[in-house]
């Protein structure tokens, strides 16, 4: 397991399963290997995921919404820590 998912399940191993499944997949999907980005993460996965009904089908759809919100998130930090 690398560092990132190591750090992934420390910090946000508690949260509900559709949220953790989601950081996990824009990890994935992004090739993002810096875990100091979790709570960028976190903070855009949690936006789509906090207040998802219970009963309704998460789709592809969802998942390529929530992953493309992470990778603007990501690209904007990385934005704003390089002006730094």
């Amino acid at each position: 397991m690398s560092d990132i998912y190591k750090a992934l399940d420390k910090k946000y191993g508690g949260e509900d399963g559709l949220t953790y499944n989601m950081m996990s997949r824009a990890i994935l999907d992004l090739s993002i290997t810096d875990s100091s980005l979790l709570d960028v993460i976190y903070e855009s996965v949690s936006f789509y995921t906090e207040d998802f009904p219970e009963g309704e089908g998460w789709g592809t759809s969802d998942s390529r919404i929530c992953v493309n919100s992470v990778k603007e998130a990501i690209e904007s930090e990385i934005k704003h820590r390089e002006a730094a």
